[in-house]
This record gives C-alpha cells, sequence and structure tokens, in this order.
C-alpha cells in the first residue's frame, strides 16, 4: 500500500483508550478489547493533501480519526470507457475510516487524502477481525447494517456494492409523517431525495393531476431533468407531496447522495416508473383495470430490488400477496405434484404468483426463490382491498383469476360451513360414509314401511275402512317418515375431514350429542384400512389411522374409497414434512445472513399504518357497538387463559345449600303467624336456624370456591388441570408442553349440552396416563380449536428454536473454514452482497 503517512512520537496508548472508549460504547468488554488490542493500536499523523491509503490497495488497517477531516474519492469506469469520480464524501473526527472496506470488500473503495492536519489511531486490520469474531453484533455497530438491510432492496439504489451502500445509509435520514401531513409544496426547492421506507406518498400537480407511490419507491424528483443532477441550480419541484398513511421515508441532500450514488435521481426514478406500470399492464389480473385505476394501484404495492437469492413463497405456508416479476428479472419455481419433488423450474419476467390472494387468504401449492439482482413488486391481500375501499369496491368483478383460482374459490365457499378451521388451513378430502351405511341407519324405517304395507294389504282384502285402521296406518307412516329424516340427518352429520394441517373424525346426532377427534398430520402413525367381501364389491373399507397417543386412534368405518383416502392423508403428511424441512432451510439462510450483515428488510404492507376509516353513520356503529357486532373474530386473545366449568355445574353444586337457605328464610317469615304463648320455642327456633344458616352459607361458599378452584389453563408453552380444595385443603395440578398432545377430542354427549353449549375436551398425550379432560366447558368447540391453534405456533417455534441452535454455529465454521483456506489476503468480490 503506497501513503504518505508518518509515524510520530505521540503517545499510543492515548489513541488506544480512544479506540476502546468508542467500543465500550458499543457495548464491548474492556478485558477483552485490552487483551485483543494491545500491541495493535499506533498513531500516526497526516498533513494536508497527503494519502492515507489508494484505492483497491488491501485492507491493513482500519482507522479512527481523532481530530481533521478526510476526503474519500472513488473512480470507475463507465460504460464507455471513461473514467469519472463515481463517490465523494468526507471524514470527520469521531468516525472510521477503512471499516466499510474491511467488512464488505477486503480492499479500499476509495482513495483517502487529508484536507487538513489530522490524527488517527490505527488499528489492524487483524485485531478488528479477532474482535468480529469474537463480537459478532460487533458488525452491527461498525456498520448501519439495519438501515442498509432495507436500502439494499431500494431499486433506486440497486447498482451500489455494500461498501457504497453503507456509505449511502450513513447519510440517510429517517422521516415519520403522519396521516395527510404535507411533505413538501410544489414551489419548494428540489433540493432533496426521498424514498419510502414504509408507507403511501400522494404526488398531486396543479393541473389536478396525481400518483401514488408505495413502499420502496422514490419521488422528491422534478419533472424536467436537471442540467446537473447533483444540484437544483434553484429548479421547484413542481408538483406537492402527502403522506395517505403513517409514512416513513429516508431522506437524502440532492447533493449528498448524488456525490455518494452517481445516480441521476430524475433518469433512474421515472425508468423504475415506467417499468413498474409495465408490469401492471402485463398482469392478466388486472386486464380490465384501466391505465389510470392501475396506475392508482401501484401506490398499494411494494417494489423490491432482491441482491441475492431470496425465498419470496414457500409451499405450505399462507399466502397473502400477489408477487408480480417485474421484466428482465428472474425466478425459479420449486412445485411438488402428490408429495414428489418436481424438477425446479426457471421463470422469467414478467410473470406473476398468488393473485388468488387477493381475494382469500390460501395454503401455497408451490415454492418460488427470486434470483439475485431480480426486482418484485408485491401486493398485500389488506392493501388490495384498502385500494377498493379507495378507488370502488366495483372494481373487485374487475378482477380476471385463472380457472383454477375460480375452483378454489367455489372450494373454498363450501370450507365456509366448517367455520372451526384455522387460518391457512386448506380443506383437502371431506368425506361421509357409503351409501350402505345410510341404508343400515334406515333400515327401521324400511321395516316400517314394510308392516305399513302389510296392513294395507289385509285392511283392502277386509274392505273395511274403520278410523283406528286408518290411524294405525298414519302412525306407521309418519313413524316410518320420521325414522328416515333422521337416518339421513344422523348420516349427514358423520364426517371424515383431511386438511393440510390434521385429520378429523365428527360423529353427531343433531341436538342430542356431538364428538369430534383430531389429530395433527406430523402425529400419525400409521393408516391401516381394512376391507371385507361386500367391501371389496361395493368399494369401501374400515379406516383406522393411529398417532402416539395411548388411546390416540382415529376409526371410521364404511369409508368409500378408503384406499384413496389413506394415500392423500400419507401425501399431506409428506408435503407437512417438506414444508418443515424448507422452514429448517429458511432459518438457516436467515441467520447466516444476520450474522454477515446480510439481512434483507422487506416491509409486508403499505397502508398498514392508515386509520381505519368509519363505516355507515355514528347511531349504526353506536348499535352495532351495542350488538357487539363489530368485536373480533379471534375469541381468545390473552397469552394465559384460564376456563372453569360451565355455570351449570355451579347451579347444580349450590342447589343443595340454596335450597336449604330458601326453606330458612321461608320458616322465619311465618313466625310472625305464631301466637305469643309459643314466644319460648320461637326463640329456641330461631337459634337452631341461625346455626343451620350458618352453616348452610359456609357450605354454600365452599362450593363457589370448590367450583372456582377447578381451573383448566393454556399458555404458549403449556397445558395445566388444576384441582383444588378451598383454603389450605389438597391440590392436584397436572401440566403436558402443547408439543406432546398428540389428539384433541370434543365431546357434547346430551341435548343439554347443546342448549347451553358446553361439553367436555380430551387432550390425548403419548404418556401412560396422558388423557387430560377439560370437563364441562363453555362452548367447548372454540376450546379446542384455540388449543389446536396454540400447539401449531407452539411447534413452529420449537422448531425454530432447534433450528436456530442447530444453525448458530455454522457462521463460526464458515469464517473459521475461510481462515485455514484463506490466501492471506481474503479478496472478496465488491457486488452488492454476492461473494
Amino acid at each position: 500500500m503506497d501513503t504518505a503517512y508518518e509515524e510520530t512520537a505521540a503517545d499510543p496508548n492515548l489513541a488506544l483508550a480512544k479506540v476502546i472508549a468508542l467500543m465500550l460504547q458499543w457495548g464491548l468488554r474492556r478485558e477483552d478489547l485490552e487483551h485483543i488490542l494491545a500491541d495493535a493500536v499506533t498513531v500516526q499523523d497526516l498533513q494536508p493533501r497527503q494519502t492515507l491509503y489508494d484505492q483497491d490497495s488491501p485492507v491493513t488497517t482500519v482507522y479512527l480519526l481523532t481530530t481533521g477531516t478526510l476526503y474519500q474519492d472513488r473512480m470507475s469506469v463507465d460504460s464507455q470507457g471513461r473514467r469519472r469520480v463515481s463517490l465523494r464524501r468526507e471524514v470527520h473526527a469521531g468516525q472510521l475510516a477503512g471499516a466499510y472496506d474491511l467488512l464488505y470488500s477486503r480492499r479500499y473503495s476509495t482513495r483517502t487524502r487529508a484536507l487538513e492536519v489530522c490524527q488517527l489511531a490505527a488499528i489492524k486490520s487483524a485485531a478488528v477481525e479477532k474482535l468480529l469474531y469474537a463480537f459478532p453484533d460487533l458488525r452491527k455497530r461498525i456498520a448501519p447494517v439495519a438501515r442498509m438491510g432495507r436500502l439494499r432492496t431500494i431499486p433506486l439504489l440497486r447498482d451500489l456494492d455494500l461498501t457504497a451502500l453503507a456509505y449511502v445509509a450513513e447519510a440517510a435520514v429517517p422521516q415519520h409523517f403522519a396521516q395527510d401531513e404535507a411533505i413538501y409544496t410544489d414551489a419548494d426547492a428540489a433540493k432533496r431525495i426521498f424514498v419510502i421506507d414504509r408507507g403511501q406518498v400522494r404526488l398531486t400537480w396543479p393541473d389536478g393531476a396525481a400518483q401514488w407511490l408505495g413502499n420502496g419507491m422514490g419521488f422528491g424528483i422534478v419533472d424536467a431533468p436537471l442540467p446537473n443532477p447533483g444540484a437544483s441550480g434553484g429548479a421547484v419541484y413542481g408538483h406537492a407531496a402527502y403522506a395517505t398513511t403513517e409514512t416513513d421515508v429516508f431522506v437524502w441532500p440532492r447533493r449528498a447522495l448524488v456525490g455518494l450514488t452517481n445516480i441521476n435521481p430524475e433518469k433512474a426514478e421515472m425508468e423504475l416508473r415506467q417499468a413498474r406500470q409495465e408490469a401492471l399492464a402485463a398482469t392478466a389480473p388486472f386486464a380490465r383495470f384501466t391505465s389510470d385505476q392501475r396506475r392508482r394501484l401501484i401506490g398499494y404495492m411494494s417494489h423490491y430490488y432482491l441482491p441475492i437469492p431470496h425465498l419470496l413463497m414457500q409451499q405450505g405456508e399462507l399466502g397473502e400477496s400477489l408477487w408480480i416479476l417485474m421484466p428482465h428479472s428472474q425466478a425459479i419455481l420449486h412445485a411438488l405434484e402428490r408429495g414428489q419433488a418436481l424438477q425446479p423450474v426457471r421463470i422469467y419476467g414478467p410473470n406473476f404468483f398468488s393473485e388468488l390472494a387477493l381475494k382469500v387468504e390460501h395454503p401455497l401449492d408451490s415454492t418460488v426463490e427470486a434470483e439475485a439482482g431480480s426486482q418484485w413488486l408485491r401486493l398485500h391481500h389488506g392493501d388490495f382491498r384498502a385500494f377498493l375501499a379507495d378507488a370502488g369496491p366495483h372494481l373487485l368483478s374487475r378482477l380476471e383469476l385463472g380457472p383454477a383460482e375460480e375452483r378454489f374459490l367455489g372450494h373454498n365457499r363450501a370450507r365456509r360451513r366448517y367455520g372451526w378451521l384455522g387460518a391457512g388451513e386448506n380443506l383437502v378430502i371431506f368425506q361421509r360414509r357409503h351409501i350402505i351405511a345410510l341404508l343400515r341407519k334406515a333400515s327401521i324405517s324400511f321395516v316400517l314401511v314394510g308392516i305399513l304395507g302389510l296392513f294395507a294389504v289385509i285392511f283392502l282384502r277386509r274392505a273395511s275402512g274403520e278410523p283406528w285402521q286408518i290411524m294405525l296406518l298414519a302412525t306407521f307412516g309418519l313413524l316410518a317418515v320420521l325414522q328416515f329424516v333422521w337416518a339421513v340427518l344422523d348420516y349427514l352429520n358423520d364426517y371424515i375431514l383431511v386438511t393440510n394441517q390434521r385429520i378429523v373424525h365428527q360423529e353427531k346426532l343433531l341436538f342430542f350429542a356431538e364428538w369430534r377427534q383430531a389429530a395433527f398430520l406430523e402425529q400419525v402413525r400409521n393408516v391401516d384400512v381394512k376391507v371385507t367381501f361386500f367391501g371389496n364389491l361395493l368399494n369401501y373399507g374400515n379406516l383406522r389411522i393411529q398417532t402416539a397417543a395411548t388411546a390416540g386412534s382415529i376409526r371410521f368405518d364404511y369409508v368409500p374409497n378408503a384406499h384413496n383416502i389413506r394415500a392423500k392423508i400419507l401425501e399431506q403428511q409428506s408435503l407437512r414434512q417438506q414444508h418443515y424441512q424448507a422452514s429448517s432451510k429458511m432459518i438457516i439462510q436467515n441467520l447466516l445472513e444476520e450474522r454477515l450483515g446480510l439481512r434483507l428488510e422487506m416491509p409486508v404492507r403499505v397502508t398498514a399504518g392508515r386509520a381505519e376509516r368509519a363505516q355507515g353513520p355514528d347511531w349504526l356503529r353506536r348499535v352495532r357497538s351495542w350488538l357487539k357486532l363489530d368485536r373480533p373474530s379471534q375469541p381468545f386473545l390473552a397469552d394465559h387463559l384460564v376456563w372453569r366449568k360451565h355455570w351449570l355445574i355451579l347451579l347444580g353444586k349450590i342447589s343443595g345449600p340454596a335450597i336449604i337457605l330458601a326453606f330458612i328464610l321461608l320458616l322465619v317469615s311465618l313466625q310472625g303467624l305464631l301466637p305469643a304463648s309459643v314466644g319460648v320455642l320461637v326463640a329456641a327456633l330461631d337459634m337452631g336456624l341461625a346455626f343451620i344458616g350458618l352453616g348452610t352459607m359456609a357450605w354454600l361458599a365452599w362450593n363457589v370456591a370448590d367450583w372456582r378452584n377447578d381451573t383448566y389453563e393454556i399458555d404458549n408453552k403449556q397445558i395445566a388441570d388444576v384441582a383444588k380444595k378451598p383454603l389450605f385443603f389438597a391440590e392436584n395440578r397436572r401440566t403436558a408442553l402443547l408439543g406432546e398432545i398428540e389428539n384433541i377430542e370434543v365431546r357434547m354427549p346430551s341435548p343439554i349440552n347443546f342448549l347451553f353449549n358446553f361439553g367436555d375436551v380430551r387432550l390425548q398425550t403419548a404418556a401412560t396416563e396422558g388423557l387430560f379432560t377439560f370437563d364441562w366447558v363453555p362452548n367447548p368447540r372454540a376450546v379446542s380449536e384455540e388449543i389446536r391453534r396454540r400447539i401449531e405456533v407452539y411447534r413452529q417455534q420449537q422448531e425454530t428454536t432447534r433450528m436456530r441452535q442447530r444453525a448458530e454455529e455454522m457462521p463460526d465454521w464458515f469464517e473459521i473454514y475461510d481462515r485455514l483456506e484463506g490466501n492471506g489476503d481474503g479478496v472478496q468480490n465488491s457486488g452488492n452482497g454476492r461473494p
């Protein structure tokens, strides 16, 4: 490295102290710093115009500027082979020089000179690398990693390497605007450039024209290109900008942004706007939208640039957004068919995926991985609903979906009959018993019809029409009809249901009893099919699904096409396992990106911060609130929930003492009718009633406390069945982790349970005594679904934790491997995130 600095006799201990003081502010430990930085820090002085280091020389030292000012510039070659300055910046006292180069390129990306007399603390790069190894979070302190993770996805900055992007992130000023707040007016000087972090901005021109912009889109450009992009030269914006929702933006002085990036903001942003309009025009679902409607719709979208391969959609997850692959971009489609992975297919833009999410959230049936350097538009279903509220709900009817999506919507409408299915739970199979089961259930009605026919023949032969005979025939006829109707209803209420998450078996006798059993797909151990002689002839069999629970089998007889259902269950189980495996890979990727400072930040929603507009007049909203018509769809929101037995159980417990107390009150009220001559007896009676009343009240309080102390509890980790006697008597608490639950059953065994909506929820685990029964809880269906939802969340968190534990040491392995294999200078490509 050709340098013109000279070491002086300045105290190196003072320089070391300044370096340590800076790093102590970053949360590092003093003893570690003193050990690693010992003999690694020296003091250096520079005279004006002297060079500290040259561009493209290996990084051997990182500098902390203590006094003075440094000037940095970078020379590059344009497409026509001409050398030009592509970056200019200054370094002031208290800042580091060469740190970004060490992190991202291992070669100095600029030529750095002194503008005045400067003094620096020079830190050997090997010592800084040791600190990075010992303190992985140090990378986030040296560089604005979090902000870089967002700016890396901004299309306007797509051509910057990581070092230049770090400078841009350092210069960015985050700013927040409230809904309907003005950002600038049409007469303001065009001295600042803006990029939307998250939110929405509306641009308006004096002639009435308007344009909406969403996440990742830039503004603050003038309508006519400037001769000097780095200086406004007195030009004004010519349009006004307003935040239409709670909006966060990044702001740069025009001169600073152009100096750091050599970007022409007007030219680059107008090209991006044109590309967005072309991509949306080529998206089939919006073919019936006008060009003005599509221009407005862009303002409800997020625009991303992805510098590295990135998984956008994963099969089995809940699809909530339409993704549009923009022209000149590429992606890889991974699909599964019948549980088998198909050959990955390369997809070219313009293209689109998951358009069904604009109408309904649904499980994704394929995985889409963006390739490095691709650009995407994303329209979240919540933002699409906001667009319809603003532009007109009638536009929903203009949305064009393919035949497969329309079939799914029809299937989803049928799914609404089972409102207890969870979000993202896709109905795969719904199967009732074979028709032979209906014939068996209706056999009594056939017997009654036979008897009816026999009596009819007898009465007709005798040619008699006595009233009792007619009544007898009518009775048998009515009984036959009623029994047949009951058989049909009972047949229709019994089914087995397979989703992409679980298997559900329901047996229900209308208004009399209900039993529902559910098992998670990942808990299924065996799926057995038994077919009898008549089953082979009529194509039905008996299905038995076994889990690890002691009594965990689900049995369903007279199942049509039983072998096909078995195959579907195994297929969904395989898809479920592949989904977990793909999630594990994503966790590893995210950990590595975070450890290396390459994590991408991609805000999902555009209009999430917008205040909801009131629907309807005030009196109607008050009525809806009073009737609780606007209550949230999710009934349980607390982290820790406690259920008790239904109030009818409490009523049964207190009925005895309540009757005794009522009888005592009756006796007391009748005492006034007794003659005065029996006053002594009345006094004795009052004393006895008082003692009995106190004892009865204590009995009543005991029963109420006993009912209240018996609880069924759940949090985000475990369930608990607590049986506790009042005061200081016995308590029995049984607990189980949510991940140990294999099956969930709901029992409502009588008409009273249906009338008052209470029953039993039985939770089976793999333990020998692993049955937990929540007896007589109110709304048992909702209780079971809440338990199921929490089990699903718990298992996902456990899987994530296991993968994180396995992946935590991987970056250390790679760092050590790089050290062992490296050739000394560790030179890497300085491209935007690609090694």
